[in-house]
């Protein structure tokens, strides 16, 4: 493969815009987070609302609203397993771009460098896992001959808020509700949670994206025979 097929594969000509836009509204949502000079010193501990860790909630849903447009932008051209090589590549090259984001919260926050580098991982891992899920409903979207925007807004929707939600309602009863969220994972990392629920909440995108990837691979194999 050529150097330039390669590059063009990781930011396909239909993708600079979905970049551009993951760059801007990072951009804004940075801006938002600076906080006066007088009052870094009074924050050198990592707080979960503290504003330029807000950012870090941002980054997260943006990098998912990415991994499912370029999920869905992958299934107008390759079905296969392949597919879920080139979206992770993908939304890696927006994880790399939003890089100088992550940068700047690590010197604003000076404790916080351990707590940012794993949610770097775990929003990588929510986007990858969001780009599954949008290729599989814009597969089925394609078949259908309907568009799949709407589900696409109300499963990532549903996914950030409904167990974020429910173990609101329960009083934080279930810890694991909230794990289930992006936003009480995330709380989570802030908050320095025990080891055994860091686990916990890296295995749940994890094991979500094995089972779509075995789904891909069936439905692959089924289409085959």
């Amino acid at each position: 493969m050529s150097t330039r097929r390669f590059l063009g594969s990781l930011v396909p000509n239909d993708g600079v815009q979905t970049y551009s836009a993951l760059l801007l509204l990072c951009g804004v949502a940075m801006l938002f987070a600076i906080p006066f000079a007088a009052r870094v010193s009074q924050h050198s501990l990592f707080r979960s609302f503290y504003v330029p860790s807000m950012f870090l909630f941002l980054y997260t849903f943006l990098l998912t609203l990415l991994g499912m447009s370029r999920g869905g932008a992958v299934a107008a051209q390759d079905r296969t397993i392949r597919a879920s090589i080139a979206i992770a590549l993908q939304v890696l090259v927006g994880q790399l771009l939003v890089l100088p984001y992550l940068i700047y919260v690590r010197a604003v926050l000076p404790t916080s460098g351990p707590r940012i580098a794993m949610i770097a991982v775990y929003a990588f891992l929510v986007g990858f896992l969001a780009g599954l899920i949008g290729h599989r409903l814009e597969c089925r979207a394609i078949d259908q001959r309907k568009p799949a925007l709407l589900r696409k807004a109300v499963l990532v929707l549903a996914y950030y808020l409904a167990p974020f939600a429910l173990n609101l309602a329960f009083g934080n009863r279930v810890a694991l509700l909230s794990l289930l969220s992006p936003i009480g994972a995330l709380l989570h990392i802030l908050e320095r949670g025990s080891a055994t629920s860091t686990i916990v909440a890296f295995a749940i995108p994890i094991a979500m994206i094995a089972l779509q990837l075995l789904r891909m691979r069936r439905i692959v194999q089924e289409a085959s025979t």
